[in-house]
């Protein structure tokens, strides 16, 4: 079984690359809808498909991207709270002065509640 549900951010903040160097910043809270297959056993966002894994803790469910690019996304079934953290390779990891040029990744981590659609 499907099931969408609708989340709701109330905190965004992370690392963003500005002027040569990375700072702490607050990003714009966004809405979006998370596509639930089965029991939680795998979710999409927008693009990006992840894999859950229920923990010992019994209504958290800890998903991660199925690319392995570093996008994980935790959920509470219970309370329909939600974290949901960005720390990819591309971002603070890797730049470097070897890669001036090229944008890298904003890593961040987001915390909201979720509601079944």
């Amino acid at each position: 079984a499907e099931e969408v549900l609708y989340c709701v951010p109330e905190l965004n903040t992370g690392f963003v690359y500005e002027n040569n160097s990375f700072i702490e910043t607050t990003f714009e809270l966004k809405r979006f809808s998370v596509k639930v297959i089965g029991d939680i056993e795998s979710i999409q966002i927008g693009k990006w498909n992840y894999s859950c894994n229920k923990s010992l803790l019994d209504s958290l469910y800890f998903c991660r991207d199925t690319s392995d690019i570093g996008k994980y996304f935790n959920l509470n079934k219970e309370n329909g709270r939600y974290t949901s953290v960005t720390a990819t390779g591309y971002g603070y990891l890797r730049h470097s002065s070897s890669l001036l040029g090229t944008a890298p990744d904003t890593d961040s981590i987001e915390a909201g509640k979720c509601e079944k659609f």
